[in-house]
């Protein structure tokens, strides 16, 4: 099986690659001349970690410091497929002609806010259902913690509610 990195990974390294002798620090400042918020060097870090998710705007302003194309963080340049969700994998040709074929530069800030946007869903679906899970549970727990009250206190026949 081909190796599978998500496309927030492969960004990440070829900000790290690009940013030579630019400490990260320094691209956090620049980053926030040109975006109105700096990023710190933890949140450069993270992002070249994989472990940051970009919008559009982050990405053209990425490029615009790093002085390469947008496709070029794109690129990934060993083998392997690119994660874009759980369910959407790319070989690295495939997502590479994707970002070349594009020559309308308003299309393309197109494709890359709905991949970026693409992201934050399937973020904020698993930060949907970690809460689910979470208020099931103590649901759970409060109706088991119900249940042993009113036995404890004789009240069995109120466990017993005939059907509506």
């Amino acid at each position: 099986m081909a190796d599978v990195k998500t496309v927030e990974q492969i960004i990440g390294e070829n900000v790290k690659t690009f940013r030579v002798e630019m400490s990260q620090s320094e691209l956090g400042h620049k980053l926030g001349e040109l975006l109105g918020k700096p990023w710190s060097a933890q949140i450069v870090s993270r992002a070249e970690q994989g472990k940051r998710a970009f919008v559009a705007s982050e990405i053209l302003a990425l490029a615009q410091i790093l002085g390469c194309s947008v496709p070029a963080l794109f690129r990934r340049y060993d083998s392997g497929d690119v994660a874009v969700s759980d369910k959407f994998v790319l070989s690295s040709d495939a997502l590479f002609a994707l970002t070349q074929a594009i020559t309308d530069d308003h299309l393309r800030r197109s494709v890359v806010a709905t991949l970026a946007r693409l992201e934050q869903a399937r973020s904020q679906g698993e930060q949907v259902e970690t809460s689910l899970t979470a208020l099931k549970n103590e649901l759970m727990k409060a109706t088991s913690n119900l249940t042993s009250t009113v036995r404890a206190d004789g009240l069995d026949s109120l466990l017993d509610v005939p059907d509506a």
